[in-house]
């Protein structure tokens, strides 16, 4: 019996197919506390809300999750709605940018779900496992779970934030569980030059304030970041294993501060993978510097997105 099901639902506006590290960090999170995740992504997989409980044992599973974003609400209540008749009885709890930005609305959208993750998920779902497992879901417990909301009857509850700060602690995403041979044309922003390319993600956290800019509802203002040598590792295993050529860097801001983005580079170098990498999510042009751009492009770096809004 697996104890968590992550699944990605069918977008119909989404024309690129990325993995999910989002949920790959989660899985890798619960794995290395003794729970058993799964994930299923229905874009790469063709998985229609019909066709889930054909392909799944919905039934083994201790709780399902899935990852919500606002254009896509419409499809994951289909999903949820296929969940809810096939295993009533199954948690299911949805997180991702939606329940992050607009908690109160989406519980109100969806009545399917038993729980939200609002904010980063690891802790949320790792704790939710513990009491799921004994069997004991009083409100006293759920209330001590972080980043939690739920409603009972037409109240709404929602706990305190918390984030993981040693993100070393959780470790590179489950790539076992995410499949990198289901993505060879995995590319955010369509730009690349050699395949396979996959994302890869060092930090998490952005301490600016850009109104336009939602990711602060899901890995707040304190910028944190996993080891750079454990990143390399990660690349030189994706590299060996699934054959990478090309990765791309999608944090809040990789640049900020400076000085971490060229360690990064420069391990990069001194490892000599031979990867080209670019930075397609943005980065502030006020962190770039001559040394660092010239570490960049030495350890294969070719492309990178700047924000207007700091220009």
């Amino acid at each position: 019996m697996h104890d968590l099901l992550l699944i990605k639902p069918l977008s119909k506006y989404n024309l690129q197919y990325t993995p999910s590290l989002g949920l790959g960090f989660i899985a890798s999170y619960v794995e290395k506390h003794g729970f058993r995740a799964q994930i299923i992504d229905c874009n790469v997989l063709k998985v229609s809300p019909e066709h889930l409980p054909q392909r799944l044992p919905l039934k083994n599973y201790r709780l399902i999750g899935l990852q919500a974003y606002d254009m896509d609400l419409q499809e994951v209540k289909k999903y949820l709605q296929i969940l809810r008749r096939e295993v009533p009885d199954v948690p299911i709890i949805v997180g991702g940018p939606a329940p992050s930005s607009s908690p109160e609305f989406v519980l109100k959208f969806l009545k399917e779900p038993d729980f939200l993750v609002v904010g980063e998920g690891e802790i949320a779902i790792e704790k939710l496992l513990c009491i799921l497992q004994s069997r004991n879901t009083d409100r006293s417990l759920l209330e001590k779970v972080p980043n939690l909301a739920w409603r009972e009857e037409d109240k709404i509850y929602m706990t305190p934030h918390e984030y993981v700060l040693d993100l070393d602690a959780i470790g590179a995403p489950a790539w076992d569980r995410i499949d990198p041979s289901l993505y060879n044309n995995a590319v955010h922003g369509f730009f690349y030059r050699r395949l396979p390319v996959l994302p890869i993600m060092t930090s998490r956290g952005c301490p600016f304030r850009c109104s336009f800019c939602g990711s602060r509802n899901i890995t707040g203002y304190k910028v944190r970041r996993r080891d750079p040598d454990q990143v390399v590792d990660e690349l030189e295993c994706l590299k060996n294993r699934y054959g990478l050529r090309e990765f791309q860097v999608i944090d809040d801001n990789f640049t900020f501060p400076p000085e971490t983005a060229l360690e990064f580079a420069e391990k990069l170098i001194e490892r000599r993978l031979d990867l080209l990498w670019t930075c397609p999510n943005g980065l502030r042009i006020d962190t770039l510097n001559k040394k660092l751009l010239a570490a960049m492009k030495k350890s294969g770096s070719y492309e990178l997105a700047v924000g207007i809004e700091s220009g």
